[in-house]
Parts: structure tokens; sequence; C-alpha cells
């Protein structure tokens, strides 16, 4: 049933199971999105961004359990990472302050405030460190927003938001392994949005194919810049910093390999 509900939700979102429901990283096994990673490809950003939410403990190496104990008071959390479903076993606790879409062997709950995965906002509020993030997060949880630092504001000569002002989904999602895709129709300059966790230098984005530089949203996730008002089709790609010149040298090996073999394979045979 749990895997019915997530398909037919409009566009992608994320699923949470609490305490011993869907152990961290096994919801792959069935197509979900989780907030936990495999442990060797965690971003460490990402992983102290969470810990000082003071919201959410992560599971670390042997320990698979979410560590959370208000639900509710995680909602500010849950809402930026676009959690739309909560997944829990009725003989241990049931979420509160959720409503239960499916009550069998596994409690299926709805967090109906999610935040869109990706968005249009016509500004950004200021936050220079997660601290004034987790801030604002907690005063304007259930509206979506984008924070930047206040370097980056002032690079753009923009003014920061004193609160969150009125977005536009993005539309027409696809997503790979590596590769976010996503039509914004933006009715003025602003920021668009990604909850994904940004890795400087290694997170390239293009609007209507054209590259653009790809900010640190509210503490870890990403931000582009919209010049003008219009349709854009967006894409975020997620390329290793270095990947070029490791495919080079890959190649050049292959390369040298495949003459090795020739020139041996023609080489006259030893007299017997």
């Amino acid at each position: 049933q749990l895997v019915e509900i997530s398909r037919a939700q409009a566009g992608p979102g994320r699923i949470m199971g609490t305490r011993y429901a869907i152990f961290g990283n096994y919801g792959a096994t069935w197509g979900f999105e989780d907030i936990r990673g495999y442990d060797p490809m965690v971003n460490h950003a990402y992983e102290r961004w969470i810990d000082r939410s003071g919201m959410i403990v992560l599971p670390r190496y042997a320990n698979w359990v979410i560590g959370v104990t208000d639900l509710e008071r995680a909602r500010p959390l849950l809402n930026v990472l676009d959690v739309r479903f909560l997944a829990s076993m009725p003989y241990f606790w049931e979420p509160r302050g959720y409503p239960t879409l499916y009550r069998a062997d596994l409690i299926t709950s709805e967090n109906p405030t999610a935040w869109p995965r990706a968005f249009f906002a016509p500004g950004a509020l200021a936050a220079d460190d997660f601290g004034e993030f987790w801030t604002l997060a907690r005063r304007f949880g259930n509206a979506p927003f984008i924070s930047l630092n206040r370097d980056v504001l002032r690079a753009e000569h923009a003014e920061p938001l004193a609160q969150p002002a009125a977005i536009v989904p993005a539309r027409g999602y696809r997503l790979t392994c590596n590769r976010t895709e996503f039509t914004i129709d933006a009715p003025a300059p602003g920021w668009v949005f990604l909850g994904e966790t940004h890795w400087p230098g290694h997170v390239r984005a293009s609007l209507n194919g054209v590259p653009v530089k790809v900010e640190t949203a509210d503490g870890v996730l990403q931000a582009v810049r919209v010049e003008t008002a219009g349709s854009y089709s967006i894409v975020f790609h997620y390329i290793p910093e270095g990947w070029e010149y490791a495919a080079g040298i890959a190649l050049a090996g292959i390369c040298a390999l495949g003459i090795w073999v020739i020139r041996l394979a023609n080489r006259p045979g030893r007299p017997v």
C-alpha cells in the first residue's frame, strides 16, 4: 500500500521510516527516497546540518534506527526535506499530528506541509550558518523559502526578504541517479531552489542549456539565480570534481592496453 501511495503522488517526495520501520538505506528496495544515504557516500555537511537541527538523529554505521521522539517538533526539518510520508510500526508508536492514510502492520501517515522538491521564489531570506537557517525554519517551517548567505545576496545586489514570499512549484520532473531535471515558470527574476544536497565543486546546473552557478541554500541544499521571467528547463547534474581528468586517464590506459595487445598479437612467433 505504501508503494502505491508513493507512486501516486505528484512529483518526487521522500518517505521516512520511524523507529524500526524501513531501516536506513533499505527504502531503495521499493524505490523510496529516504533522508538517509549509504554511509560511505553521505555528505558530512548534510550530517552536521541534520545534527544542528536538534530534531532528528541520523543512524550511524551499525545503528539503522532514526532517533526522533517528537515528530511535531521535527516537522520543520521534514518539510524542508520534502518528507511527504511517514511509516511506523503500530506496536511501537504512532505519529501524532500527521493524518493517517493507511493502517495495517505498517501505519502510513502524511505530512501535508512538506515543501515541493523544487520551486521558484522571487527573493531569499538571509542566513549565514546552520543556526540562522534553523531559526528561520522553526519560525516559517510550513512556508517554503530560500535562505542564502549574505555575501551571495550582496554579490547579486539583492535585498534579503523579511519573510517567505509566494512560490511557484516546479513541474515535469525527470530524475536519475545523478541528475535532476524539471521545468520552472518564473513570473519574475528570482531564485530556484532544489531540495537536494549541494556538494560545491561536484554539482553543475544549467538553465535552458546555459551553465549557471549553483549556490548553497538553506545551509546545505541548492539554488540557482534566474535573471528574467520565463519558462526554464533546469538541470542539476552531479559530476565528481576531476571526473574529466580521471576519465581521460582511464581512456589513455585503455588505448595503451589495446596497442600492447595488438603488438603482442602481431609479434612473430619464436622458433621451435
